[in-house]
């Protein structure tokens, strides 16, 4: 009886050994899911910001080249501006005229009556020079 005893206690302690190691390691278990379902979303939380920082670098790729285009037709332009630079440079300034030069209203006036008369003639004289007939004074 006393080594069944002995057995009975030996069994228990190892029953109880076993159940605690049971428990420890669903604890474990438990813990370790949790841990995996951590990192999961972490992974995919990761993924989505390379996926967001591949983005952002083809537009850095893209604006630098853009930038480096446009500074490179600057720099074409400002060497064009110099090369186009008049050699010329300003002496005095114009003199505003107190009357106007151009148009001529009076010349224009006199020539336009004189051409008006000239042509008035020449029409008179075909006129007459055309009619080859006698002709009365009635």
């Amino acid at each position: 009886t006393e080594a069944r005893k002995t057995f009975e206690a030996q069994f228990a302690e190892i029953v109880q050994r076993t159940r605690s190691d049971i428990a420890r390691q669903k604890a474990q278990v438990a813990s370790l899911e949790s841990s995996r379902d951590s990192l999961a979303s972490q992974i995919n939380k990761q993924s989505q910001d390379l996926i967001t920082q591949q983005q952002l670098n083809r537009e850095v790729q893209a604006n630098t080249l853009l930038y480096q285009y446009f500074l490179s037709r600057l720099k074409e332009t400002s060497a064009q501006q110099g090369i186009q630079k008049p050699d010329s440079r300003i002496l005095s300034k114009a003199v505003t005229p107190s009357i106007p030069t151009a148009p001529h209203k009076s010349m224009i006036l006199v020539m336009s009556t004189l051409a008006g008369a000239l042509i008035g003639m020449a029409i008179v004289i075909l006129g007459e020079m055309r009619q080859n007939t006698f002709r009365t004074a009635r």
